[in-house]
């Protein structure tokens, strides 16, 4: 069996102006089927639950064994692109989205880069199944993963820890940028990020694997070693350009954290200097 051999697309289509409300009653042929409401009022029921009305970009999909029904107030229109699938693939994708997102949807904003996304990429795959080109195959099972990965992505970016990490991670790239500057994390920092200083410290050294200030004090032993690899400064003026109090902390920080003296660094630079840094 081939690589792209474990998903078949047994049928695939872009309705611009769909007017049709959809009953879909359990099957016993193994199916899994993938869709996009692109705009218009949607109205979705699966397995007789509860009935959803949305009015912007939804992606949703459904099992072979699942009763499920999906329409449009009357008179109105929609915009929908579908995907029927076979396969492992397919299977485990059903399975992934199903743990992800029990409800069996994940609502998109119309002007999003996810929507986008996702939409140009089932219409690529509905165009590529379309041509009927075995040759063409790897392209559309690509396009199936890809809208996969971003559901994926979806979903994690939408998780408060996720978004704290990555706030943090901001933060990190800003201190790398400016190392120098005085950063006040327990009265300002932590209370821009809307948290206690002990959350916040326990969240950046998550992110980050050190505490705050540690970090701040990496950073600045980064740009000293910059400044002795690629300057004729004094170790006094590197030290005020670091941000360090005088050169004696200058002096005592980076030989604790380096293991020899600036001026040794300098004159006799060995990358065994730093590989624990």
């Amino acid at each position: 069996m081939g690589y792209y051999d474990d998903i078949i697309f047994l049928d695939c289509g872009e309705y611009p102006d769909y007017r049709t409300s959809v009953f879909i009653t359990p099957r016993k042929e193994p199916q899994w089927e993938f869709a996009l409401h692109t705009r218009g009022n949607l109205i979705l029921q699966r397995d007789k639950g509860r009935i959803l009305r949305f009015s912007t970009p939804v992606l949703f999909w459904r099992a072979f064994h699942q009763h499920y029904c999906h329409g449009i107030p009357d008179g109105e229109s929609r915009g929908h692109l579908y995907l029927v699938t076979s396969g492992s693939r397919a299977e485990r994708a059903y399975q992934h989205l199903e743990k992800l997102f029990p409800e069996g949807f994940l609502p998109l904003e119309e002007e999003s880069g996810s929507f986008r996304k996702i939409f140009a990429g089932m219409r690529e795959i509905v165009n590529t199944v379309w041509l009927h080109d075995e040759k063409q195959k790897h392209i559309a099972a690509s396009g199936f993963e890809t809208l996969i990965a971003e559901a994926t992505r979806i979903y994690y970016s939408r998780r408060p820890d996720y978004a704290d990490n990555n706030r943090m991670l901001k933060l990190a790239d800003s201190i790398r940028a400016n190392p120098v500057r005085d950063y006040d994390f327990q009265n300002v920092i932590a209370q821009q990020f809307g948290m206690s200083y002990h959350s916040f410290r326990a969240l950046f050294r998550k992110a980050t694997g050190k505490a705050p200030r540690q970090f701040v004090m990496k950073c600045r032993l980064h740009y000293a070693l910059e400044l002795l690899n690629s300057t004729d400064l004094q170790v006094k003026e590197i030290a005020d350009r670091c941000g360090f109090e005088n050169s004696i902390s200058f002096f005592r920080f980076f030989k604790k954290s380096v293991g020899v003296t600036p001026l040794h660094y300098r004159h006799h630079l060995h990358s065994d200097y730093i590989q624990h840094l």
